[in-house]
């Protein structure tokens, strides 16, 4: 069996931090981890666009090429998704 491998493109790109999100109604929780796993900070954020901008504010201080890991993203995660966040990293 051979093992299957990702175009050259999407693999090229390593994240330094992940920034898992925990959604709810009213407010939002957000933990950051360094590419080893490592806890590098948390916030708590309302859920709506202020919310957001704190964190991508707040994200961009942990690292250059984060990755998002949004909970319930039909539901009440919708919101960040939406988030045009690309430019700040780049």
């Amino acid at each position: 069996m051979t093992a299957a491998t990702l175009p050259s493109s999407e693999t090229s790109t390593s994240h330094d931090v992940v920034v898992g999100i925990d959604t709810h109604k009213h407010t939002h929780m957000a933990v950051e981890l360094g590419a080893n796993g490592g806890w590098l900070g948390s916030l708590q954020l309302n859920a709506k666009r202020s919310g957001y901008r704190e964190l991508i504010s707040w994200s961009a201080g942990f690292g250059t090429n984060p990755v998002f890991a949004v909970e319930g993203t039909g539901c009440y995660g919708a919101g960040p998704c939406r988030v045009q966040i690309s430019p700040w990293w780049k």
